[in-house]
């Protein structure tokens, strides 16, 4: 058998080929990178963070009347920091399966970040039209932003959260993902999505 030292071990008997390694890229490559605290801080300052700054700075107060953006992205963050705290606990594993899978497809990738940039715009348009046509810079900042970026990250490392072996930070991830979602369902049934926006930007 011939083949190339990065693809076969050989001890001169025999040879043994290598799995082939699976790549870390977009998203799982950013989580791999950062501690899963680094994480949970990063997403909290960049969503919730951002958006009271500006909402502070262009409005003159603080206020966030919508559950699925404060506490729920927080949620999320914890999300992402069960998923990156796997990532890394995989990274470690010596029997843990890295042949190439569906979280190191660059069209998994592609897709997914297709569909949080739609999310993102579809959000903005449908805030716009509910509010004559204006929005106010926070929340402009958080559909097209925060929503794009969150979605992107949730959807493209849910495989690895699905299929991992470590039930703790499953567990994690699973509860702050379903605690985002019942926050989003009971602001769409309060109405608070509508409300969340200064009275200079209403109709």
């Amino acid at each position: 058998m011939t083949c190339s030292p990065a693809d076969c071990i050989s001890d001169g008997s025999f040879t043994i080929t290598k799995k082939p390694q699976a790549k870390r890229i977009g998203s799982i490559a950013v989580l791999a990178r950062l501690k899963p605290w680094h994480v949970l801080i990063l997403t909290i300052l960049l969503s919730n963070g951002m958006v009271g700054l500006l909402r502070v700075i262009t409005e003159g107060s603080y206020y966030d009347r919508s559950l699925a953006s404060r506490p729920g992205d927080d949620l999320l963050g914890l999300y992402l920091a069960a998923a990156s705290w796997i990532i890394h606990r995989d990274m470690s594993a010596p029997d843990e399966d890295r042949s190439p899978n569906l979280e190191s497809s660059r069209l998994w990738h592609y897709a997914t970040a297709g569909v949080g940039l739609l999310a993102g715009v579809v959000l903005q348009l449908i805030a716009m039209a509910l509010h004559g046509g204006k929005q106010t810079p926070a929340n402009t900042y958080h559909n097209l932003v925060v929503v794009s970026v969150l979605t992107y990250f949730v959807d493209s490392v849910l495989p690895v959260v699905v299929k991992t072996r470590h039930r703790k930070a499953q567990i994690i991830a699973i509860a702050g993902l379903l605690g985002w979602f019942g926050l989003l369902v009971w602001d769409i049934k309060a109405g608070n999505l509508q409300r969340n926006n200064s009275r200079w930007a209403m109709p």
